[in-house]
């Protein structure tokens, strides 16, 4: 967005508000919706607010409804279950 490469981009609120605080201070950005909860400090509709319809806003809650559900990690075929088991463990 600096260069002129992109005329918008996501993000989440906190990385924003931790990588680009100036953006955010001098109004370089304007947050124009939010999706998933909202954060006290953010004023921002949720995309389902601004559907025009119940079909776009259940559209919008499952395109949405994987953020719940995490990042899940994958290994390709032929890795070792030590090797996976190992990975898995490091995040316990």
């Amino acid at each position: 967005m600096e260069r002129g490469e992109v005329e918008g981009r996501t993000n989440s609120w906190a990385s924003w508000k931790t990588t680009k605080p100036d953006w955010l201070r001098d109004k370089k950005i304007a947050i124009i919706a939010r999706a998933g909860p909202g954060a006290p400090d953010l004023d921002a509709p949720s995309l389902e607010q601004l559907a025009g319809t119940e079909e776009a806003r259940r559209i919008i809650a499952l395109v949405l409804s994987g953020g719940p559900l995490g990042r899940p990690f994958a290994v390709p075929p032929g890795v070792p279950e030590e090797a996976r088991g190992g990975a898995a463990r490091g995040f316990r």
